[in-house]
């Protein structure tokens, strides 16, 4: 069976995108009056108290005097200025824009004139991003000591707080017994606001929860499954619909399974054991995404677009030198020193949602395999193939489908793509724009644009639909 694949998880660090939106101004910006009226006049001439004048073919528009209407200019002329309480007189219609009138003390002041060239307004938008849920579900057998102390005391400075200096909107809920003793975990502030662990968790709304519920050895993904939904309740019963109802929709979700064990247990019929081997890890894998999409798509997403990775610190060896295993790393069958199974199943589940995987043996290197987690996933939850345009200018609006967008891969030459309707019409070399001003890049290009190193990208609006 394939693995289990998803397009736009982020398969390495996007380097910052470079994006130029080009916003051509110059035609239709404005709504002021707009005076027509003549005279006969070679040269403009200045206006009396009540009076206007006119260029003549090739003229320079009259001024207006003092509560006059400019003059209007000639066919290839300078639009007339505004007296001190006009309105601005019209630009020329051919290859010089008019200019606009002067304006007066008053609230009729002058215009800008029609015509003339685009002007270039550049800004930088900034790359979507969404909020980061993450799911620590941590083994509490009796083999565990080590394991759920490392992850305690990592928990605060090693990860929430990397999440916070990099701006990451995030919230952590753990999944394992609370409390102070070798077997249960008591997160301590700022992350939590638990004071006295003989007590129930003390949450930080909007960052921090637990459902205390008792992990075996064995069973992580039956037991996720069954306090997703509250059918498996928390000692304190602070969650009746289960941990699910803390999980914000728009997140992006990212398991951290901690255990030294492989899997073998059943949830609604179904039969998870790795029995740690490879194909049968797979096949543990497999299902249980099955299952998970199936239970809550809202929050987990589809099979042609998960929105989960699972990370894995289980009783794998070190990875030669390196602190992880990549998603390109083969699936491995031996263990670390305390490590009891290598969790194949737990393994093809972080391969197959881009995700690493780190030794449960190392318990002084959680620290680290917490900061890179949460490197990951200040980067996983930045799209390069997402924007928002900036409001346009004044009360101008933007006619979104007149919208251009130039892709220049890195030594290459620009490429215009195509707009469509939305996602389900994307074709190789295109984009739309939903929600109004939320442009988004067709998988095909997106693919190309997060491999390459040093692209740009032009959004432009073409001249008179501002």
């Amino acid at each position: 069976m394939p693995m289990l694949t998803r397009f736009h998880m982020l398969l390495f660090v996007v380097p910052a995108l470079p994006v130029v939106l080009v916003m051509a101004c110059g035609e239709n910006v404005n709504n002021g009056n707009q005076q027509t009226t003549t005279s006969s006049s070679s040269s403009g001439g200045s206006g009396g108290s009540t009076t206007t004048s006119q260029g003549g073919t090739t003229s320079t528009g009259g001024q207006g005097g003092t509560t006059s209407t400019g003059g209007q200019g000639g066919t290839t002329s300078t639009g007339g200025q505004g007296g001190t309480t006009s309105t601005g007189g019209a630009g020329g219609t051919t290859s010089t824009g008019g200019q606009g009138g002067a304006g007066g003390t008053s609230i009729d002041g002058g215009v800008g004139g029609q015509g003339g060239t685009c002007t270039a307004v550049i800004v930088n938008p900034v790359m979507d991003t969404v909020p980061a849920d993450a799911i620590v579900v941590i083994d509490s057998s009796a083999s565990m000591v080590e394991e759920l102390q490392a992850v305690e005391q990592n928990l605060n400075a090693n990860f929430a707080q990397i999440m916070a200096n990099a701006g990451v909107d995030y919230r952590v809920i753990v999944v394992t017994p609370h409390g102070s003793g070798t077997l249960q975990v008591c997160v301590p502030p700022p992350l939590s606001a638990t004071t006295n662990c003989a007590g129930p968790p003390v949450f930080v709304s909007g960052q921090f929860y637990q459902y205390s519920v008792g992990v075996g050895s064995h069973d992580s993904l039956c037991k996720i499954l069954a306090t997703m939904d509250g059918a498996t309740p928390d000692t304190y019963n602070l969650a009746p619909n289960g941990w699910e109802t803390w999980l914000r929709p728009a997140a992006e979700k990212f398991f951290i399974e901690v255990s030294d064990d492989g899997v073998t247990c059943t949830h609604n019929s179904v039969l998870y054991d790795d029995a740690d081997m490879i194909q049968q890890g797979q096949q543990v894998a497999i299902d249980f995404d099955i299952q998970l999409l199936a239970a809550s798509p809202a929050q987990f997403g589809s099979q042609s677009d998960r929105r989960y990775h699972f990370y894995s610190i289980v009783g794998i060896p070190q990875n030669g030198t390196l602190q992880f295993y990549g998603e390109f790393d083969p699936v491995v069958t031996g263990t670390c020193p305390t490590g009891i199974d290598p969790g194949t199943g737990y393994q093809w589940l972080s391969k197959g949602t881009h995700a690493k995987r780190f030794e449960s043996c190392a318990h002084s290197s959680y620290g680290a395999f917490l900061q890179l987690i949460a490197g990951d996933i200040a980067n996983e939850i930045t799209s390069a193939c997402e924007f928002t345009l900036p409001p346009p200018p004044g009360t101008s609006l933007y006619d979104y489908p007149s919208i251009e967008v130039v892709y220049t891969p890195g030594g290459g030459s620009p490429q215009t793509l195509v707009q469509v309707p939305n996602l389900g019409v994307c074709v190789p070399g295109a984009f739309y724009v939903e929600q109004g001003n939320h442009l988004v890049l067709c998988p095909q290009v997106c693919q190309l644009v997060e491999a390459d190193s040093t692209p740009l990208l032009e959004v432009r609006l073409p001249c008179g639909y501002i």
